[in-house]
């Protein structure tokens, strides 16, 4: 049974815009969301917001390869993965240094590794839960490669975009910064996933069905 395959470069374009879409949109909308559900609330509604939206520009781009349920898998994917992987790096960081730590405010290498966790963080969850969509549609063959290609894709692409936002804005504050994090790592988690979702969707291919 022959299924439409997303190519490579187009499936990197959609994972930069809906990771710099997601970003932005949870960015731009943390005060009112925060004056909405209280302090306590706000961390898992911006996270849950931006991986929807992550999700849904794929899936959008997408839609004939992908099922519906890739939005909900990317929300909680996406949403766990980064509430995780801030926390962890928080934890650790107050661990070493006794003081609360703000990425923005680190040397280069250690802000690199740290995004390099939180996107290894994101890659898991998001890969877990993407994997199961995958898996339905496509078979079981590719659940695990795809975990695999999601944690090295992301974790990889956010800790090369840290250290090019460094080398050329001089950080992530500034917006040239935060768009270069987000264009390298997009750009790169969306060339290494995408070259698996190709092999996923191609192996189901000659799955009866």
């Amino acid at each position: 049974m022959s299924r439409p395959v997303v190519s490579t470069l187009r499936w990197s374009v959609l994972t930069l815009l809906g990771l710099a879409l997601g970003f932005g949109l949870g960015l731009a909308a943390g005060d009112p969301v925060e004056a909405l559900v209280g302090m306590i609330l706000v961390t898992p509604v911006l996270t849950a917001l931006a991986g929807g939206t992550f999700g849904s520009v794929q899936w959008l781009g997408a839609r004939r390869t992908l099922s519906a349920g890739w939005i909900v898998a990317s929300m909680l994917g996406l949403g766990a993965g980064l509430a995780l992987g801030v926390v962890a790096v928080e934890l650790a960081g107050r661990a070493i240094t006794g003081e609360q730590v703000h990425v923005r405010t680190l040397s280069p290498q250690v802000r690199a590794v740290s995004l390099a966790v939180v996107g290894m963080a994101c890659g898991v969850a998001l890969g877990a839960c993407q994997g199961w969509i995958l898996r339905r549609r496509y078979g079981k063959a590719g659940q695990g490669r795809w975990l695999r290609a999601s944690v090295l894709g992301f974790g990889g692409g956010l800790a090369l975009g840290s250290l090019a936002a460094d080398a050329i804005a001089g950080g992530i504050a500034s917006p040239l910064g935060f768009a270069i994090l987000v264009g390298v790592g997009g750009g790169l988690a969306g060339w290494v996933t995408g070259r698996e979702l190709e092999r996923t969707v191609e192996a189901g291919a000659l799955q009866p069905g």
